[in-house]
């Protein structure tokens, strides 16, 4: 029996970045909506800390409205140095995922990107391009974060189907 979309499990993708990061879920394997969570203020106080808890906070609402039953998070991969910061947000999300019981799958963005493009090192206009060929989207307006968690997404249901 195959589920309606309304009873398809529901997937929670995160794109992780310290200022930024683009969700994406998806119902089943249709992509059911997007965004960004990024900080209220990009001033004095707009610490790791601060910038960490509104994320949090945000994800709260993204499960309440969803109620996901599994979460993918897509990493910055290449970095040849350490972003504190980063890691901050990689820790938070990856705690937070356990408190709510959620399966987590981690991936590089290498790694989604030489899947979706062909290249590890593809610009995120050209993941966004050919996401949306693969998608059939072509033409949809999202952020670069957002097609990023969309990706990943996707990258995700392709190997665990």
């Amino acid at each position: 029996m195959i589920a309606r979309p309304e009873h398809a499990p529901v997937l929670l993708v995160v794109d992780a970045g310290s200022w930024e990061t683009g969700w994406a879920v998806f119902r089943g394997e249709e992509v059911a909506d997007t965004g960004i969570i990024g900080v209220p203020h990009r001033g004095e106080g707009a610490t790791s800390q601060v910038r960490l808890a509104h994320l949090l906070h945000e994800m709260e609402e993204l499960a309440a409205r969803w109620q996901p039953q599994a979460m993918v998070m897509s990493q910055p991969s290449g970095l040849r140095w350490r972003v504190p910061a980063l890691e901050m947000v990689v820790a938070g999300l990856q705690e937070w995922s356990q408190r709510h019981r959620l399966p987590l799958h981690c991936y590089t963005d290498h790694d989604v990107r030489r899947a979706v493009v062909g290249r590890e090192r593809a610009s995120g206009s050209q993941l966004a391009y050919a996401i949306m060929a693969l998608l059939g989207t072509v033409g949809q307006v999202r952020t670069t974060r957002e097609w990023e968690a969309v990706a990943a997404g996707y990258y995700h249901l392709a190997r665990h189907g």
